[in-house]
């Protein structure tokens, strides 16, 4: 593996407080990742089975995550917003969508063989969906077994657990994956 620079389109990113300062970059045939000049991941294009885009939030704004998974090991991935420390991102937005938009015209060719997703994985959404249903669930059963008794308070609990774990449900209840239009970052210069 070389550790010469990237003449590609290239994108700085931190994914958080454990993660390290890393380079991504489109090199020709190869995305590859960069630490401190040293290459330690890189994926052949060809070999790139799927691309995610994650909308998360960052500080006062919001943050786009791509996981580029593929055939050779864990999945590449980068934000638009580096993480400098708690509750502070540096936003860069513009490096990241010219990335983006270079990965996406060289897959052009590939596109029928790629999953192009957006939205969070099912683990994801199950951490705050099974919590929130199995919150709803046992405030029902409180409120049906506590509120013929009498008491307001009896009734207001429940109705509070209800509300918010049905919620939390019904915002991140498992959905089949959403796909998105390749183009849309493709005609990103």
């Amino acid at each position: 593996m070389s550790n010469a620079p990237a003449p590609g389109p290239s994108h700085e990113t931190r994914l958080g407080l454990f993660g390290r300062a890393r380079t991504v970059a489109l090199d020709g045939d190869r995305l590859i990742v960069t630490e401190n000049g040293r290459m330690v991941r890189s994926a052949a294009l060809d070999a790139i089975r799927s691309i995610r885009m994650q909308a998360y939030p960052a500080g006062r704004g919001q943050q786009v995550v791509c996981r580029v998974g593929h055939a050779g090991g864990p999945d590449i991935v980068f934000a638009s917003a580096a993480w400098t420390g708690p509750f502070a991102y540096d936003h860069r937005p513009e490096s990241f969508r010219t990335l983006a938009g270079a990965l996406h015209r060289a897959l052009r060719p590939r596109w029928g063989e790629i999953e192009f997703n957006e939205g969070y994985r099912m683990s994801t959404r199950l951490m705050p969906f099974v919590p929130g249903a199995l919150l709803a669930a046992a405030s029902l059963w409180l409120l049906v077994r506590h509120a013929p008794s009498g008491g307001w308070r009896e009734v207001v609990w429940p109705l509070i657990g209800l509300a918010i774990g049905g919620y939390a449900a019904f915002a991140f209840r498992p959905d089949a994956p959403r796909r998105y239009d390749p183009e849309s970052f493709a005609s990103i210069q």
